[in-house]
């Protein structure tokens, strides 16, 4: 009888979770668009993935896609951390308002988030405004090749570094007070048993983190198609945007399929790496 409970979520998740996976995996082996009929759809094997790792541009969206996930996950992991910790030691009622102020961002609508950080990006905006009062800038943010994909790091990290601060926070709180008591007994200072004691305790947490700012960051879209448009040049344009483009730009939905595939792939090689060398040492 219970099993009567859970289809309905069981169908939500066939229908738009694992169905949609299987069918990209299928329609990765065809060569076709949405305005052909099902008979214009050409049986390629492997070729479209043949095509798109001979593609420097796949390879350029890549690479920016990596570049991008290393760092707003660096950012977003050890700032999360770094406010956790830095709360965890107030007093309760300051921590209750510091971690709704600081979960609003998370909340926030990625696409005004995106548009909010284009407007303080601009040559005129209050970034460089704010830089003036040290001598520095205008810096043009988001048509620099070099200052383009630091600024919808520096975004991305704003806007989800609330979320694993409250992750942190929570683990934090449930780390059991006789552990630091008896470090504190044995005269380790308030760095050293946040070293040796919390960090090792709340390690599944930090892999949990990980888990998912890696699986976020490596479907990055909505930020840079507002803020640059995945310019300028290909700076900022990141492996979804060109799915994307690929397949409702371009109709080649075979190509798109493929590196969706692939990205897939990517994201399910880089879990199994947290879990071995993060979760698989851990031991409750």
């Amino acid at each position: 009888m219970r099993f009567v409970f859970l289809f309905p979520g069981l169908l939500y998740f066939g229908l738009f979770h694992f169905y949609p996976v299987a069918n990209s995996f299928y329609l990765s082996f065809f060569q076709w668009s949405v305005l052909t009929t099902r008979k214009g759809k050409p049986f390629v094997g492997f070729s479209n993935y043949l095509d798109i790792l001979k593609d420097p541009v796949f390879r350029e969206v890549t690479w920016n896609t990596l570049y991008f996930s290393f760092w707003a996950v660096v950012g977003t992991v050890v700032l999360g951390l770094v406010l956790a910790s830095l709360f965890f030691y107030v007093c309760p009622w300051v921590r209750k308002v510091g971690r709704a102020v600081m979960f609003v961002p998370v909340v926030t609508l990625m696409v005004a988030a995106a548009l909010l950080w284009k407007w303080l990006f601009e040559s005129l905006g209050l970034i460089n405004y704010l830089l003036s009062f040290f001598g520095l800038g205008p810096y043009y943010w988001l048509v620099s090749f070099k200052l383009a994909m630091p600024a919808v790091i520096i975004m991305t990290i704003w806007k989800q570094v609330g979320f694993t601060m409250v992750i942190f926070l929570t683990a934090l709180l449930q780390v059991p007070d006789q552990y630091l008591e008896a470090a504190g007994i044995e005269g380790a200072g308030e760095f050293q048993k946040w070293w040796y004691i919390t960090l090792p305790l709340i390690k599944p947490i930090t892999m949990l983190v990980v888990i998912i700012q890696i699986i976020v960051s490596f479907q990055v879209f909505i930020q840079v198609f507002i803020m640059t448009g995945g310019g300028p040049g290909n700076t900022t344009r990141t492996l979804v945007q060109y799915i994307y483009e690929k397949g409702f730009v371009y109709w080649a939905m075979g190509h798109a399929a493929a590196m969706s595939v692939l990205l897939f792939i990517a994201i399910l090689f880089m879990t199994l790496i947290q879990f071995r060398y993060f979760g698989g040492s851990y031991k409750g």
